[in-house]
C-alpha cells in the first residue's frame, strides 16, 4: 500500500514550501515502520472517513481492523512517538542548518561591513591627520615664506646700504680727484 504522505499530513496545497515538505516527508518514508504502525492507521481513518464516517466511528473502525493485526491504541501511540522522533531530528538537522546560515550568510556578513566600517573610521583618522600634517605644512611654508621676504627686505636694504655708503665714498673719491686736479696743477 503507497501512502501519499503529503495528503496524509495535508501539505499538498502552496500554503507550504514544498521543497521544505519533501525533505520531511523523505526522511519520514526513509525511517517508516515495517508493518501497520501510526502511519497505515491514520491512512485507514482517512480512508474512512471519505465514506462520509464521522471521524470517531473512523477511528474505531480503523482500530477495530489494526486489532487484527495486532495493533492496540498502545501501539499506535507507541509508533506516533516513532515518528515524532524522526520530525525532532528534522526539526534539529533544520535548525542547525538555520544557524549555518545565519552564521554565514549574516553574521559573517555584518562582521565584513563592520570591518569596513572600522577602516572607514580609521581611515577617516588618516585623513584628519593628514589635513592637520597639511595644515602645519602650509603655515610652516607660509612662516618660511615670509621669513623669506624679511631677509629679502634686510638684504635688499643692506645693499642700497652699502651701495649708498660706496656712491657716497666714489662721489668722494670723484670730488676730490676734480679738486686736486683742479688745484694741484
Amino acid at each position: 500500500m503507497v501512502i501519499d504522505l503529503k495528503e496524509l499530513f495535508g501539505l499538498s496545497s502552496e500554503e507550504f514550501n514544498q521543497r521544505m515538505v519533501q525533505s520531511i516527508i523523505e526522511s519520514i518514508k526513509e525511517r517508516s515502520l515495517d508493518g501497520f504502525d501510526y502511519l497505515r492507521f491514520k491512512h485507514s481513518v482517512i480512508n474512512l472517513m471519505k465514506l462520509d464516517m464521522s471521524e470517531t466511528i473512523a477511528i474505531k473502525s480503523a482500530l477495530t481492523t489494526a486489532a487484527s493485526m495486532g495493533m492496540d491504541q498502545e501501539k499506535i501511540t507507541g509508533t506516533i512517538a516513532h515518528y515524532e522522533g524522526i520530525l525532532q531530528s528534522e526539526m534539529v538537522k533544520f535548525t542547525d542548518a538555520l544557524r549555518n546560515q545565519i552564521t554565514k550568510n549574516i553574521d559573517e556578513v555584518r562582521e565584513a561591513a563592520n570591518e569596513l566600517d572600522k577602516q572607514k573610521e580609521e581611515n577617516l583618522r588618516k585623513i584628519e591627520q593628514l589635513q592637520r600634517q597639511n595644515e602645519a605644512i602650509v603655515a610652516k611654508a607660509q612662516e618660511l615664506r615670509t621669513e623669506a621676504a624679511q631677509n629679502e627686505l634686510k638684504i635688499v636694504h643692506t645693499r642700497e646700504e652699502f651701495k649708498k655708503i660706496c656712491d657716497n665714498v666714489q662721489q668722494q673719491f670723484d670730488n676730490d680727484k676734480v679738486t686736486y686736479k683742479n688745484l694741484l696743477l
